[in-house]
């Protein structure tokens, strides 16, 4: 493997064996994403959770051609939730690079092999790459990660008004990834292009995906409505 490489000859490489299986679920998780992929792919003999991680850790960093090499495989597995983040991170993939239909049909995949928030959010991906929110209960579970958008915080250095938000992110990356993706509907509406807003919770920071501010709540309604993607209204504080 490629991130394998990177490691160098065999006596550097043989600490970073050790602390791979503990740690790059750690390092996916913080965010740390060259690390996360890097820590994978030097364990032996990998499982499909490792090669989730190092395929997904590929994904998030931009790097598509690895992280399909690792996910195609794992999205034929007959484990269901192995299969459905696999086919959310290709479904990532596909809209990031343009390709809707193909986003479509494999985050729709995914929002029914995944359960509770990744589930909720593979919807939500499916209805921004342009899937029906009739379609089955894709509505219904994107309305979940819409609440969990709503109530996600509000941004440093922003008073009053209100806000359309498409998205909270824990990689200022992936928010940035999204508000481009975002932004090839909300310029054909006459919405202000989005932009990354902070958001601190306790110790954590989020980054929001979000346009505006609307002096009245109204306002963002319907500048929100007029866009065919799933949004939530925020508060400005």
């Amino acid at each position: 493997m490629v991130a394998a490489g990177l490691i160098g000859g065999c006596a550097s490489r043989a600490p970073i064996q050790r602390a791979a299986t503990a740690d790059h679920h750690a390092a996916f998780a913080a965010g740390d994403y060259d690390r996360a992929s890097l820590l994978a792919a030097a364990i032996p003999a990998p499982d499909e959770a490792t090669r989730l991680v190092e395929g997904l850790a590929y994904e998030a960093a931009g790097r598509d051609d690895e992280a399909e090499a690792q996910l195609r495989p794992l999205s034929r597995s007959a484990t269901r939730e192995i299969r459905g983040r696999a086919n959310a991170g290709l479904g990532l993939i596909a809209l990031r690079q343009g390709n809707e239909g193909e986003a479509r049909r494999l985050l729709t995949r995914a929002s029914r092999e995944l359960a509770g928030s990744d589930g909720a959010w593979a919807a939500h991906y499916a209805i921004t790459a342009g899937a029906p929110a009739e379609t089955g209960d894709l509505g219904r579970r994107a309305s979940a990660a819409s609440r969990a958008l709503a109530t996600a915080g509000n941004p440093t250095g922003q008073m009053g008004g209100y806000a359309i938000q498409f998205g909270s992110f824990s990689s200022e990356a992936r928010a940035q990834r999204h508000a481009q993706a975002v932004s090839r509907l909300t310029r054909p509406a006459g919405v202000a292009s989005p932009e990354i807003s902070p958001i601190t919770r306790g110790a954590r920071t989020l980054f929001a995906v979000r346009s505006g501010g609307y002096a009245t709540k109204a306002a963002a309604s319907n500048a929100a409505a007029s866009l065919d993607t799933d949004t939530a209204v925020v508060t400005l504080r």
